[in-house]
């Protein structure tokens, strides 16, 4: 009694449930079998969700790509920094054909404040809000600047044993449930964003009837609908939920969804919600003075 709650904005119809972080906590403890919660090392938790090299609005999961990219700096943190894994091992659930032996490192999130090639040797230095970082040490997980025609986001990483550096990019597509995604998508996705010697991995929300060895290199993988449950694990249900979600309407979304969105953050979301309503985008940034890019992440129903 009290431990959950249900929250309900200010002049809202609807709300949230909430409840300690605690319970997390004790979950992961008796979750033993898991290998993400088992495993979860909870002071780094401050870290990444609140670190001061990261603007606030970047770090909401509203949005799909950072939920996946937050879930890669998390999955991160189960293994010894440095110390040599499979890729299956990482990646569980994907089958990569190549069993190739990594080195990674523990992952600080970084958001690239422009669009970057992805392909390893492409970019070594890479400018987000606070300045500046070199990729090619692997201790940053970069996510790609809005429409970048490249990877969603990227890290590089070594090879064990010959400690070769390559890149490990990753690219989200989202399709309804009943979405087929065809090689010959998957092949675009791929020849855009990584090289021959990169691990590439699509993650989808729509069916796939593609068989790994059909994949153009052994170091692709793919998520899709039949195996989302593997690959995202206790996450699985959040997961496609924030990737199946739509956009929120500026003219009836509540303060707390309208805040997650990137860009927007509780000022905004306050001066959306007392400007309605809204005959379009146009009026609402005429009405808010919010810009229209940060306006067009959202959608309006009249």
């Amino acid at each position: 009694m009290g431990i959950i709650r249900y929250e309900v904005e200010p002049e809202q119809s609807i709300g949230v449930l909430s409840c300690p972080y605690v319970w997390i906590w004790l979950i992961a403890r008796a979750s033993k079998d898991d290998n993400i919660l088992a495993n979860w090392v909870f002071d780094v938790y401050q870290n990444y969700h609140h670190s001061d090299r990261i603007p606030l609005s970047a770090q909401s999961w509203q949005n799909f790509e950072r939920f996946a990219s937050d879930f890669r700096v998390l999955k991160s943190n189960i293994f010894a920094d440095q110390q040599s894994v499979s890729i299956n091992k990482i990646h569980s659930g994907v089958q990569f054909t190549d069993h190739v032996t990594l080195i990674p490192k523990h992952l600080e999130l970084i958001c690239s404040s422009k669009r970057v090639d992805t392909k390893y040797g492409f970019v070594k230095e890479v400018k987000h809000v606070y300045g500046t970082i070199d990729v090619t040490k692997g201790c940053h997980l970069v996510l790609n600047g809005t429409g970048a025609p490249a990877g969603d986001y990227f890290c590089c990483i070594q090879e064990y044993p010959s400690y070769n550096w390559i890149n490990e990019i990753f690219q989200t597509k989202l399709l309804s449930a009943k979405s087929k995604i065809s090689l010959e998508d998957y092949m675009q996705e791929y020849n855009k964003a990584a090289g021959p010697a990169d691990i590439f991995l699509l993650i989808t929300t729509g069916n796939c009837d593609i068989n790994s060895l059909q994949l153009p290199s052994p170091r692709c993988g793919i998520v899709h609908k039949e195996n989302w449950k593997k690959y995202f694990g206790p996450f699985a249900d959040r997961a496609f939920s924030y990737a199946a979600l739509e956009p929120p309407d500026l003219n009836s979304a509540p303060r707390f969804w309208l805040s997650g969105i990137d860009g927007i953050g509780s000022k905004y979301a306050d001066r959306i919600i007392k400007k309605r309503p809204y005959s379009s985008l146009e009026d609402c940034h005429d009405k808010t003075e919010i810009p229209l890019k940060i306006l067009k992440r959202c959608r309006l129903i009249s």
